[in-house]
């Protein structure tokens, strides 16, 4: 399983994008042990010294370092490990910007713009669930004069386009 680490423009943040569903909610925030410990793998990132909190997405756990950390060179080798052993067929790998597109428009029409970020949530959509339901959409926003699909970038794209495509025909 390829994963993909990011260190985005916030420097108390890595990324990691996982190619499988993590959850069906928007984010899952955790900003305590205690408060992840009832989770499948969220508690095992507050072992290691240094980790302030941690969210998972649908296809993302990102970890948040304490701010007094200036450097991620302490902690960076434990988190890596963590999340090997989370996902023992791991192959990580760090962040190439994507030449194909992430997001597109296609036709459609709704009432009202309504985003969607997450399983759940788009539940209370048809389209919406329909999109959801193709592995690697991160995000649907529909809207009056048109339906705009996100992907996660570590997904075989124009594989994903085409099932996007086959669900808006």
């Amino acid at each position: 399983m390829k994963i993909v680490q990011k260190f985005p423009a916030n420097p108390n943040m890595v990324i990691f994008f996982i190619p499988q569903q993590q959850t069906t909610k928007m984010a899952e925030m955790f900003a305590t042990a205690a408060k992840a410990r009832t989770h499948l793998f969220a508690h095992y990132f507050f072992e290691i010294d240094g980790v302030r909190r941690v969210q998972i997405t649908r296809y993302e756990i990102r970890v948040f370092k304490r701010k007094d950390l200036h450097v991620w060179d302490e902690i960076l080798p434990q988190i890596v490990k963590t999340i090997k052993n989370i996902f023992p067929q791991a192959q990580i790998s760090p962040w190439q910007e994507s030449a194909e597109k992430l997001t597109r428009i296609f036709p459609g029409k709704n009432e009202k713009r309504e985003v969607y970020e997450g399983v759940e949530v788009a539940n209370a959509h048809p389209i919406a669930k329909s999109l959801f339901r193709v592995c690697g959409v991160e995000r649907v926003i529909l809207d009056i004069d048109h339906i705009e699909v996100k992907l996660c970038s570590i997904f075989p794209v124009s594989a994903v386009w085409s099932e996007v495509a086959k669900v808006l025909e």
